[in-house]
């Protein structure tokens, strides 16, 4: 679900502010304890997605390769 609200308004944010509008998002959803199940949920991400999981989680880049598009 958390993917789907995602996508549902990344094509509303210009291209130039969909990085810090990934990273906010995730941001918010780490607050919630959420992050993580996303990390470990197996899903792929777009570039900003998993760019703000890095940020948010530490993710090597082995691990955000395995969830990325």
């Amino acid at each position: 679900m958390i993917l789907e609200i995602w996508d549902s308004l990344r094509d509303s944010i210009p291209a130039k502010d969909r990085l810090d509008a990934a990273d906010n998002f995730i941001g918010v959803i780490d607050s919630y304890g959420m992050a993580e199940e996303l990390r470990h949920s197996g899903l792929t991400f777009d570039k900003e997605i998993g760019a703000a999981l890095v940020t948010h989680l530490g993710m090597d880049e082995d691990e955000e390769d395995e969830g990325h598009e």
